[in-house]
């Protein structure tokens, strides 16, 4: 069976992205990111609308990787530390070689092909 280990928690880059782990700090964007219903359409969680929901939002992913059992990184332009989506993989499976490949983005950062940059990164990883 596959053996995961996400420490130290593997920080990459792009060309013109930086994946990085979530903070508390990033609490702000993910109300962003999973506050808007546009952007929650197919995910069928309930909206985070505060803060004590982003919180529990980032504590959930960070506990899933101190867990070794998915990892999640925050996605920053190069130059800046602000979180502006999320990228990981989820549901994993490592008795089958197997994990769901997720990600969000803000709508702002739509149609800038950083979706196809962290699809590049990923596979690499």
């Amino acid at each position: 069976m596959l053996q995961l280990n996400f420490l130290p928690f593997p920080i990459l880059e792009s060309e013109r992205l930086r994946f990085r782990k979530l903070t508390n700090e990033d609490a702000p964007e993910i109300i962003v990111l999973r506050g808007n219903p546009e952007t929650m359409k197919f995910i069928p969680r309930p909206l985070v609308v505060d803060i004590e929901g982003a919180l529990a939002h980032i504590k959930m992913i960070n506990d899933k990787i101190d867990e070794n059992l998915d990892i999640n990184w925050a996605v920053t332009e190069k130059g800046s530390d602000k979180c502006i989506g999320i990228m990981g993989f989820y549901r994993t499976q490592p008795e089958h070689f197997r994990t769901e490949l997720g990600y969000m983005i803000k709508t702002c950062c739509l149609g800038t092909c950083f979706t196809k940059s962290w699809l590049c990164k990923r596979s690499s990883f």
